[in-house]
């Protein structure tokens, strides 16, 4: 029998440590089937599912769109990637889609977490790619000590295209906090750079207002493209994250449910990055 990491041994010495609040991120990893949770967590997602019947199909679209923002974007030769509200780098994240179809991109993943950045730093480690990646804790409210963050530096070039993720996090930011965010990442983007994003709304379905409960606050359409006011979209523009470029990635987990009319998505552009 092969013996686990002393990473793998740490990670589930915390997974048991049932005095561990629950964190949204890890949440979320419950959501889609992942393992670095703690049981608050857990209990967490049990009473999410209660109130909003499709947040496990939300969860697994927000997943499932990252898959294949990440790699379109490998394809169309974008090499390096900030990853921000990274989680634990758990199953089809951008680290996992990293060393399937980009194995020599270079990325940093940035959480505020403590517990979740601990667990990707181990995760990138066991994967081999501490040459080419890294995690972070940082404060999105304060986007400018993310840039400016030597790790950050020290493995992004920011004279060449850079693709950020930002999957869900909008949604955990109020609205001075969400502006400030993109308005950096387009101060430090030259062209040729791409934001891609999620955010749930409740326009459709009103039980979406219920993720409240673990601080994230449902936008409308209009107001989530009053926020990418000054990108460039090109198609198929902002939709339902199932919708997105459906089919990019093998044995894509979308899902098509009611969850799948919760969160829309976007892959936006700089000039010179439409694809």
């Amino acid at each position: 029998m092969t013996r686990p990491t002393a990473a793998a041994e740490r990670r589930a010495d915390r997974g048991r440590d049932a005095r561990v609040p629950w964190r949204v991120c890890r949440v979320w990893d419950h959501l889609t089937d992942g393992f670095e949770t703690c049981r608050a967590d857990r209990e967490m997602a049990r009473q999410m599912e209660t109130v909003i019947p499709g947040v496990r199909e939300m969860a697994r679209a927000n997943r499932a769109f990252t898959r294949r923002v990440v790699t379109t974007l490998v394809a169309a030769g974008v090499e390096q990637y900030l990853d921000l509200g990274c989680g634990t780098l758990s199953a089809n994240s951008v680290h996992e889609t990293l060393i399937e179809y980009g194995p020599a991109a270079r990325s940093v993943h940035v959480d505020i977490d403590v517990v979740a950045v601990d667990r990707a730093i181990d995760r990138i480690t066991d994967n081999g790619r501490a040459g080419v990646a890294a995690a972070i804790r940082a404060d999105l409210c304060t986007p400018a000590t993310v840039f400016k963050h030597p790790t950050v530096r020290r493995l992004l070039d920011f004279d060449k295209p850079l693709a950020v993720i930002a999957a869900g996090v909008l949604a955990h930011l109020d609205d001075t906090a969400a502006a400030g965010l993109l308005a950096t990442v387009r101060e430090q983007s030259v062209d040729g750079s791409f934001l891609a994003l999620t955010h749930p709304t409740a326009d459709v379905h009103a039980e979406v207002n219920a993720l409240t409960t673990i601080g994230a606050w449902p936008r409308s359409r209009t107001h989530v493209e009053q926020l990418l006011a000054g990108w460039q979209l090109p198609e198929p523009g902002l939709v339902w994250a199932s919708q997105w470029r459906p089919g990019v990635a093998p044995s894509d987990p979308s899902p098509a449910g009611r969850g799948a009319r919760y969160l829309l998505a976007a892959l936006a552009a700089t000039a010179g990055g439409e694809r």
